[in-house]
Formats: structure tokens, sequence, C-alpha cells
């Protein structure tokens, strides 16, 4: 007779599952410095490159906000792995589209990339939330949090160094979209030998009841939140989406490098997220939002500086770990413990979409806005402006974490 898997094996299984949904989807941030050669070396001015390419990132943007906006309901309603299952299978599809050909290829394929990703995160929190004790579960969350952020690290690593060798982005993909269906056939086999989900959900609520949490919509810190998402969001997409582009058009690195080194944001996000979960809740509630402030106001600092680094690669290394620690980690904190938080055992998915899919929405910014403004102002106004947001985000902390219990 076969004995059940522990759920913290599937809840591991869908952290690897979901760290492999990164190694495509941060492909498409790689590959953009090369999307520009591609369409100059077809005539194309860069100014009107700039803008073809921030139209693909808007309107993935804007697919993934309204595809968050919608799910959550969804994903509560169903096993969890349901959806993280189908958004694999399309994540693997959508990158092989995006491989298959040019412009049109590369627009179509990045939309629906980015609304097939939407259905992860989600899922893998119901499942934490919904397997785990009110003890554990943002302490579990936290670490699943690393799923995607050391992802977005390695996927960053791994293709800059195979572009850097001189292996086409295309194959990348490819390998990309394979293992990620791998993974997926993988937690397939293993939720088989699990009776059921809601044999370890049913047996957590029955030992470990949850007072119910009132509606997000009834909580002020919901409202804060979501004003704090749409700052960090906005921030977040615009640095991952463009800092290779931005590296590349300093003279500083080739492509392969830039993908590289701009890896020191996602692995600075991953020493900032352990810090700011290990003490989230050893923190006196007064101090807490106190304690963000800071981080965000020295990530607003670093990019208002960053004009300043210039071509020096030690300091642009440094800056960009500055970041992803302060940055990364309050965005880390604000999907996971703050949202569950929120949102309770019950509406976890659906307040982590609303909270995500409104900063998508505002990240609409991050495509189409951010190549108007290189092309009028060039790039220290981007940085001008990401850092004024995060200086009204670390004001934000103050409202969304107030009455956060």
């Amino acid at each position: 007779m076969r004995k059940d898997l522990h759920p913290r094996v599937i809840t591991f299984a869908f952290a690897i599952g979901y760290f492999t949904f990164y190694l495509c989807r941060v492909g498409l941030s790689v590959v953009r410095p090369i999307w520009l050669g591609e369409l100059e070396a077809g005539g194309v001015s860069n100014s009107d490159a700039l803008r073809m390419v921030g139209n693909i990132v808007s309107c993935g943007m804007l697919a993934a906000g309204v595809c968050k906006l919608t799910v959550g309901k969804w994903i509560d309603r169903e096993r969890p792995a349901k959806p993280f299952l189908i958004g694999g299978l399309l994540v693997a599809v959508t990158t092989i589209c995006v491989a298959s050909g040019g412009y049109v290829s590369w627009f179509l394929g990045s939309v629906a990339h980015r609304a097939a990703q939407t259905l992860g995160w989600p899922a893998l929190s119901k499942w934490v939330a919904s397997s785990e004790s009110v003890a554990n579960r943002n302490r579990i969350l936290g670490y699943c949090s690393m799923s995607w952020i050391l992802g977005d690290a390695a996927a960053r690593f791994s293709h800059g160094a195979l572009i850097s060798i001189g292996i086409p982005w295309r194959w990348n993909f490819i390998a990309a979209s394979v293992i990620v269906s791998i993974c997926m056939v993988a937690l397939l086999s293993l939720l088989r030998r699990v009776r059921t989900e809601h044999d370890f959900i049913d047996n957590v609520v029955t030992n470990d009841a949850e007072q119910p949490k009132a509606s997000p919509w009834r909580q002020k810190a919901f409202f804060g939140a979501l004003g704090l998402s749409i700052a960090l969001s906005l921030t977040r997409e615009a640095l991952l989406e463009w800092m290779p582009t931005y590296l590349v058009s300093t003279n500083l690195l080739n492509a392969g490098g830039a993908s590289v080194v701009s890896a020191m944001i996602p692995l600075g996000a991953a020493a900032g997220t352990l810090y700011l979960g290990k003490v989230y809740y050893r923190i006196p509630d007064v101090k807490r939002p106190r304690g963000f402030t800071i981080f965000l106001f020295v990530a607003a600092v670093a990019l208002i500086s960053m004009p300043l680094v210039g071509n020096s690669l030690l300091l642009m290394l440094t800056w960009l770990v500055v970041i992803g620690v302060t940055l990364g980690g309050a965005y880390a904190t604000l999907l996971g413990e703050v949202a569950v938080s929120i949102g309770g055992r019950t509406n976890v998915a659906s307040t982590t979409s609303v909270i995500d899919g409104v900063g998508s929405v505002a990240g609409i910014l991050a495509g189409r806005g951010i190549a108007e403004l290189v092309g009028a102002q060039g790039w220290a106004s981007v940085w001008y402006g990401l850092g004024a947001l995060c200086l009204m985000a670390g004001a934000g902390w103050v409202i969304a974490d107030r009455d956060v219990s």
C-alpha cells in the first residue's frame, strides 16, 4: 500500500514548478536588446524599435493585470493544482510561440505568456494557506517566494551565459519550455500519490481553525496595499524589463553580460525577502511600517543616484544589489505575508490576485511609457521618476501595514 506524501513535499514541488515558470518569463527581458538589434537591422529606427518593444511590454502587463484581477475567485474555488498545471502548460506553449518567428510572434507570444504566468502564484499561495497551520503558513510562503526570485536570477545567469557563448536565444527558449513541461509532468505524478488535495486541507482546517477574515474590500490595509502595489510593481517591472537594455545602451556590456549582471537585482531581492520574512512578525506592529519605509527610501536614493554610477561595473553591481535587497524584499513581502494576512485562508488567492493585478495594470507604463521617456529625455529621467515612486511607496507602507494583523 502506497504511503501518501507529506503536504510539504507537494509544496516543494509547487515551488520548483514556479521556479521554472521564471526560466521562461525572464527570457523575454533578456532578449530585449537582441530584439532591438534585429529590428534595427531590418531598417527600423532606434526610437521606433524602442516603441515597438515597449508595446510588447505594455500589452503583456495589461494582459497580466486583467487575468490577475479575474482568476483569483476561480482559483479560490478550485483545487490549487488544476490552475497551476494549466498555467505551466500554457507557459511552455507560449514560450515556443515567442521563439517561432518575428515581431508578430514576439508580440502575441509575450502577451499570452504574461497572461498564463498569472495562474502560478495565486495557486501556490492557495495551497500553502490551505495546507499549513496559521502559525506556519507565512514562514512557508516566504520560503516559496524564493522560487520566483531565484528563478529570475537563474534565468538571467543561464540565458546570459548561453547567449555569450553563441547559443541562439530561440534555442534557449525552447529548452526552457521543455524544462517547464517536465516539471509539470513530475508534479502531476506526485499529486497522483495524494488521495485528494482536500484531505490535507480539511485536516488542517479541522485542527487549526482560523477566525474568518472580513472581506478585503472592508479593510483599510487592503487599499493601502493596492496603492503600494501600484508604485512597487511599476518600479520593479521597469527595472527587470529594461535593465539589460540599459546596460547595453551604456556600452558597459553586451547582451549576454547585461543579462548576467541584471541578475544582481533578484539575488538582492532574495536576501531582502529572507530578512524581512524572518523579522516581519517579530517587529512590534507599530514599528513595522517604519522599517519598510527605510527600506524603500534607501531604494529611492539608489535609483535617483543611478546616473552617477557611470561606466563602473563594480558600482553598478553594488547599486543593483542594494536596489534588489530593498525594493525586491518589500515587493515579495507585500505579495506574501501582507496579502495572506489580509485575505486569510479563504480569500488568499483572490486577495493576492487583486493586489498583484492592480500593480500589473499600473505596470503598463513600464513598457511604452519608459520607451517614450528614454527617447525624449534619456535614461536619467527614468531613474529619477522611479526613485520618486519609491519615496511614495515608502509612505504607503504606513497605510498598508497599519491594520494588518
